[in-house]
């Protein structure tokens, strides 16, 4: 599971957008500074961190507020 810190190191975050970026170069075609994710099937947008499928709204709310929207505080 990512924690708010490594979070916050490697991604950006625009909350009027809300829209991620990277602030690290994760492969030969991205990065520092591209938007990070891609659809979902559900229509929701994706990012892969280290091998691992993330929801972009599940990460904002890390970013904001500390935890995964699935946890509790």
């Amino acid at each position: 599971m990512i924690t708010q810190k490594l979070l916050k190191e490697i991604l950006s975050y625009e909350p009027d957008t809300r829209i991620f970026r990277w602030k690290v170069s994760v492969s030969d075609n991205i990065k520092p500074g591209d938007v990070a994710g891609a659809p979902h099937s559900e229509g929701y947008i994706q990012i892969t961190i280290d091998y691992a499928n993330y929801l972009a709204h599940r990460l904002a709310f890390l970013w904001i507020e500390g935890v995964c929207s699935r946890e509790r505080r």
